[in-house]
């Protein structure tokens, strides 16, 4: 059985689109969030590696942000490595908010896909892939 070039194409396009799109339409394009606090917990896993911040509202409850970023992979490619950031430093993270909030409650935290993350020494590092440039 012979395989054209342009069967291929077709097929790989039509993986690679909707794993590309299911980014672009779960974050909110319209809202950016900037969330000051402590890290928690760093996870280093895939398909995506995790930072779990506490920061406190203006309320003075802390509120615990799950924020997705890049691949291990991916961070390991600009440097990062598993101690980049330790749990009791504090950053700033940058990203966006799901379109969705309705499945937040079952994890008990609030969700965030990373831009940048500005460590406490004004280092600022590419976490996650979302553009926090204004719409």
């Amino acid at each position: 059985m012979r395989v054209r070039t342009p069967t291929i194409l077709i097929l790989l396009a039509g993986i690679a689109v909707p794993l590309l799109a299911h980014h672009a339409s779960y974050f909110d394009p319209e809202r950016i969030v900037t969330v000051s606090g402590t890290v928690a917990r760093f996870e280093w896993t895939n398909p995506h590696a995790f930072l779990f911040v506490d920061a406190e509202t203006a309320e003075g409850r802390v509120e615990r942000w799950m924020v997705e970023g890049r691949s291990p992979n991916q961070l390991m490619r600009t440097g990062w490595t598993r101690q980049t950031i330790r749990p009791g430093e504090t950053i700033t993270v940058t990203g966006r908010p799901p379109r969705d909030t309705s499945r937040l409650a079952e994890t008990g935290a609030q969700f965030l896909g990373a831009g940048p993350v500005k460590l406490a020494d004004g280092q600022t590092l590419v976490f996650g892939p979302i553009d926090t440039s204004e719409p």
